[in-house]
């Protein structure tokens, strides 16, 4: 019984047993005294990620026309364009897909997009104390507000070491360097606009 093909996304254990699958059937296959068309040809190859050319090995029935596309272990994928006798140095086929000349479902299938969620600025006039007093000394009434931007959740905890504050929106300009008060004696270090250290 022949084993079929492996597919795409499988757990590791999974992809080990075909291999172990494969690797049996071969040797049935040279015990028995006959092994089918299976032949190893190498191909000049593309890279479909990064502008390369290399050699793959393949080994399987017929001949890979000109813009299979294939992957190796890595993973990576490659775009094949023909047959050589050169010496292959990424590897062997490991899975042909079966659209020609598109690169993009063998590239997704191993690559991940990330994105990025920032929170949300919000502004706060009446949270951070703009007062002469020295830092540990207690501001007079009434007080002057520094006009900041921070995430909510630092405005409802501060002052808290490692919150960010900004004097805009879109979180560009940090506050400046320095120690400042709170105006309850407590003094705030901030350090390229990060909350650092509160004394």
């Amino acid at each position: 019984m022949a084993i079929p093909s492996r597919q795409i996304g499988g757990s590791t254990t999974t992809n080990l047993l075909w291999q172990i699958s494969k690797q049996l059937e071969y040797l049935i296959c040279v015990r028995s005294g006959g092994c089918g068309n299976a032949t190893t040809t190498n191909y000049n190859v593309a890279g479909c990620e990064r502008m390369e050319y290399h050699v793959i090995s393949y080994t399987g029935e017929g001949v890979l026309p000109e813009g299979t596309i294939v992957n190796n272990a890595t993973p990576e994928c490659w775009f094949i364009i023909d047959q050589t006798t050169d010496p292959a140095d990424v590897g062997t086929v490991e899975y042909i897909w079966p659209t020609l000349n598109e690169c993009a479902p063998c590239v997704d299938s191993h690559t991940t997009t990330t994105t990025t969620t920032t929170a949300a600025l919000v502004n706060s006039t009446n949270v951070f104390v703009d007062c002469t007093a020295p830092c540990n000394g207690v501001c007079d009434e009434p007080f002057n507000y520094f006009d900041v931007w921070m995430t909510q959740e630092c405005l409802d905890t501060f002052p808290t070491i490692g919150c960010a504050i900004w004097l805009n929106v879109e979180g560009t300009v940090a506050f400046p360097d320095g120690s400042y008060n709170n105006a309850n004696a407590v003094c705030i270090v901030i350090t390229d606009g990060i909350i650092t250290n509160i004394i």
